[in-house]
């Protein structure tokens, strides 16, 4: 690994390439099967899948927060080419990846402790009969997907970004022909639901056969090293713990609120909307994996200066490009969602806008949040990621009673915007200036210290 040599600039193209093709299929495929789903299932049991999924995402935080701060000392391990202590963190977060995912089945057996159908209002006699399998089939799902998200985190370090994104376009396509698979031969809704996701999880652990062939000690952790990386990373993990919580709350709220305030129908006309609005931000996080470890590599390198730079116009673009997607939002994503959907959901243009406000404010929040991420900044991200839960549910419950669907997406922008992203920009502003002062005198006195 330490004479491993890399272009980041062209690592960073390659990843993002295999990233956005990857998110180009799947909207493809999505833009395929959701009609196909919602045709099959209909309106309550597809709402029941949304929501199953929206309301165990808190299942992430099983991590601790360790996913990030592994990531971010495994890519600073490979920019310094000390191999050893890559090697210390790579094992450690493999075999935590084996834990959480271990521990699916355990929690799966906690399921029938909770009243779901009651939770989920749901009336559907069919529907009431899934509800618990479909509850257990995400949830081992969901500790798998976490669990295998430490392989491609090695992969990333790495600067190898485009073979976890490849395995996930090929698991992609597999999930998609699953489904149309399922729905030929009218299988249930959960075996629906582990069609789409079991070849992705698969395939990611197939990565694991490439790293025992190239570097095998990157598998099997040392129990000593283990016990001391993770209470080195104890006290970040608790802060990222948070940060995730307020993550979790802001896109799992807005579905709760809508079938508690309104109906599963609802949550199926908001989901499918909010799928298509979002489309800039679906495209932004399949990206932002790729720059967060070239981040890391380009400031301990001596090029502050350029990653603020680079920020800079990356947010610029996001705002404009985000703001003509929400125009053209406006005037044909009433159209394309009934073309879509058959006629089965018909929004109008100012739900449409609001969603495209949020999505604007939340593609730059995308960006400023990895720059904290690779900087360690977690104490500002913790207290934006509460603030804006906070004003999202008290908003949301409030605004929903009075104006419906229009309601939580006027909620969710005013979160976004006043609990995280003005605090968000000024503590980067305040960082990257300060540090690009230095860096660029640094730069003027020694020209072989700014990389090109």
């Amino acid at each position: 690994m330490g004479k491993y040599t890399f272009s980041i600039r062209k690592q960073v193209l390659s990843g993002s390439f295999w990233s956005i093709l990857s998110k180009i299929v799947q909207v493809g495929t999505a833009f395929v099967s959701v009609p196909l789903t919602l045709q099959y299932l209909g309106s309550e049991r597809m709402g029941l899948w949304r929501l199953t999924i929206s309301m165990l995402t808190i299942i992430s935080f099983i991590n601790a927060g360790l996913i990030p701060h592994i990531k971010t000392r495994m890519a600073e391990a490979f920019a310094e080419k000390d191999d050893h202590r890559f090697i210390e963190y790579s094992s450690t977060g493999i075999l935590i990846g084996f834990i959480v995912m271990l521990l699916g089945p355990l929690a799966a057996l906690f399921a029938n402790a909770i009243d779901w159908v009651g939770l989920m209002k749901v009336s559907d006699p069919i529907a009431q009969k899934e509800t618990l399998p479909l509850v257990i089939i995400i949830v081992v799902c969901t500790f798998a997907q976490v669990g295998s998200s430490f392989i491609s985190a090695v992969f990333d370090a790495r600067m190898l970004m485009s073979k976890p994104r490849i395995n996930d376009l090929i698991g992609g396509v597999a999930g998609f022909l699953l489904l149309l698979v399922g729905i030929h031969f009218k299988v249930s809704l959960p075996i629906l639901a582990a069609f789409i996701v079991v070849p992705g999880i698969l395939l990611r652990l197939s990565l694991l056969l490439v790293l025992y062939r190239t570097q095998r000690g990157m598998i099997w952790p040392n129990l000593k090293t283990t016990k001391r990386v993770c209470r080195e990373l104890a006290r970040p993990g608790i802060m990222a713990v948070g940060i995730q919580c307020g993550t979790i709350a802001l896109s799992a709220s807005p579905n709760f609120i809508v079938v508690r305030t309104l109906s599963l129908s609802d949550v199926t006309h908001f989901s499918i909307c909010y799928q298509l609005a979002t489309l800039p931000l679906a495209a932004i996080a399949v990206v932002v994996p790729v720059f967060w470890p070239a981040f890391i590599m380009l400031w301990r390198s001596g090029g502050q200066y350029k990653v603020g730079r680079w920020l800079f116009l990356i947010c610029c673009m996001t705002v404009g490009l985000c703001t003509v997607f929400t125009i053209g939002l406006g005037i044909a994503g009433p159209w394309i969602i009934r073309l879509w959907t058959h006629g089965a959901v018909d929004p109008d243009r100012a739900f449409l806008i609001l969603l495209g406000v949020f999505v604007i404010a939340q593609g730059v929040l995308h960006w400023l949040s990895t720059f904290m991420w690779s900087m360690n900044e977690l104490r500002i991200q913790l207290v934006t990621q509460v603030a804006s839960a906070v004003i999202l549910v008290v908003m949301g419950y409030l605004f929903s009673h009075l104006f419906g669907l229009h309601g939580i997406a006027m909620a969710m922008s005013t979160a976004i915007c006043v609990g995280a992203l003005g605090p968000m920009c000024w503590r980067t502003w305040t960082i990257v200036a300060g540090k690009s002062k230095s860096a660029l005198k640094t730069c003027q006195n020694d020209e072989n210290k700014c990389i090109a």
